[in-house]
């Protein structure tokens, strides 16, 4: 899904690049500039190439835009799942939602882990 959201931001760089439709893509975009290209509004007085090409424009920006949604709400439920079953593990410090996720994946079962170096030969 993330190599989708990349090949989206990718492909709209390239298109605003190409075509003069109000954005300055010589840098990567940034997600205000993403967002500005989300609220293109369609021009009657533009020609039927500038027409498509800001459709297609907002299109991608819209899909990078609701991936970004569905990231962050992931980002919360795997946070809810780590304090349901490890209640502390998230105060630990260096460890997020994401982290504290792969340690209880890696953890497994009480006895899989029975030292120290075990626990550190997950990290192979």
């Amino acid at each position: 899904m993330e190599r989708q959201s990349t090949s989206d931001r990718l492909i709209l760089t390239a298109l605003l690049r190409t075509m003069d439709l109000g954005i300055d893509a010589r840098k990567a975009l940034n997600d205000d500039q993403i967002l500005e290209v989300s609220r293109f509004r369609m021009h009657l007085s533009d020609d039927l190439q500038t027409r498509v090409g800001r459709a297609e424009a907002k299109r991608l920006a819209n899909a990078i835009n609701e991936f970004h949604v569905r990231l962050a709400r992931n980002k919360e439920q795997l946070e809810e799942i780590v304090i349901l079953m490890a209640a502390g593990l998230l105060e630990l410090p260096g460890l997020g939602p994401i982290t504290s996720a792969q340690v209880l994946v890696s953890y497994s079962h009480y006895g899989r882990v029975r030292s120290e170096a075990s626990f550190a030969a997950l990290a192979e």
